[in-house]
């Protein structure tokens, strides 16, 4: 039996290859693919660049999966960082379009999104899928940028009454937190 609409929410780069495939981090897109087996559609929600890409992207290898760009946002400098504020409607606007229909919605995080995700999957989208976050980053890192401690926070304390996927296994973790590894998906090494 497959599920039928996963959509995945994250801030994974994407790029065109020379072949003018889509490609995005290996690790990820591998992780995506091998979802596929258990979805009828994939929607992957990312950033598109218009660079050339690494050589660590990966293009996706199975046919129900579609990639859906939203504009890179971040940088460098303290400028770079606030034109995320121009981004942010057309971020939601493509995330609430593609959250329709969804039986699954996964959030991926910390990123900068996220902090204006997180309230609105908590308290406006209307919610008639299942909806997660995988919380990738150091769940007890000591000193973490301020938007990762306020998206860490928001998670500990389940505005958004959700399941919180994390690395590792921590002392005092909430029960909505569950442990779950990165997957390793390959045994090569290379």
């Amino acid at each position: 039996m497959k599920y039928k609409k996963l959509v995945i929410i994250s801030h994974t780069e994407h790029y065109k290859n020379s072949n003018n495939q889509i490609v995005g981090w290996g690790s990820t897109i591998n992780e995506i693919n091998f979802l596929a087996d258990y979805w009828e559609e994939i929607i992957h929600i990312g950033c598109f660049y218009d660079d050339k890409a690494p050589l660590s992207a990966l293009p996706y290898s199975k046919e129900n999966i579609r990639f859906e760009a939203i504009p890179p946002y971040g940088g460098k400098s303290f400028l770079d960082k606030l034109k995320i504020f121009i981004k942010i409607p057309k971020i939601i606007a493509i995330v609430y379009k593609n959250i329709n229909g969804a039986t699954e919605v996964q959030l991926r995080l910390p990123t900068s999104m996220g902090l204006f995700l997180l309230p609105l999957f908590s308290f406006v989208f209307p919610r008639k899928y299942t909806f997660w976050v995988k919380y990738a980053g150091n769940w007890k890192q000591k000193n973490p940028p301020i938007s990762y401690r306020i998206q860490r926070w928001w998670l500990q304390q389940n505005f958004a009454k959700c399941k919180v996927t994390i690395n590792g296994c921590w002392e005092n973790q909430p029960s909505h937190c569950l442990s779950f590894e990165n997957p390793c998906l390959t045994e090569n090494r290379n």
